[in-house]
């Protein structure tokens, strides 16, 4: 298997973003996901923080599933 990140996915191909993500972190763990002015961030980098900031949400009261944030 190719580790080559593609130019164009197929969204088609998960059931939800969160899938997708999981599927890239897994994949791409080590290869820059993001790159900004200051910092460069890897796929495992970005999903630590997506898993940090769902936690935050989960810890918040009165926050229930489906509610728009």
């Amino acid at each position: 298997m190719s580790n080559a990140i593609p130019a164009e996915i197929n969204p088609k191909g998960y059931g939800h973003i969160l899938d997708m993500l999981e599927d890239a972190v897994a994949t791409y763990g080590d290869k820059p996901a993001y790159t900004s002015i200051l910092q460069t961030f890897t796929y495992a980098q970005f999903g630590q923080m997506v898993d940090d900031f769902s936690s935050y949400l989960a810890s918040l009261e009165g926050l229930e599933p489906g509610d728009r944030v």
